[in-house]
């Protein structure tokens, strides 16, 4: 039931449609979104986003 879910909020998110199969046939984050880069990308070889570390809060407990 929640892969239905997940698919279904991707395919929003990314205005595409996704093979039912989807989270069975790519079983983690980085295959999912290598995935999903090649169905949005211009091209496949290039890379959507480039994600940059999120700095810590002060007075975090997460450090």
């Amino acid at each position: 039931m929640l892969t239905v879910v997940i698919r279904r909020r991707l395919e929003k998110r990314f205005r595409c449609s996704l093979p039912t199969t989807l989270l069975w046939r790519q079983p983690t984050v980085a295959a999912v979104s290598d995935y999903i880069a090649g169905l949005v990308s211009p091209t496949a070889s290039t890379p959507l986003l480039v994600a940059a570390p999120i700095p810590a809060l002060r007075g975090s407990s997460l450090r």
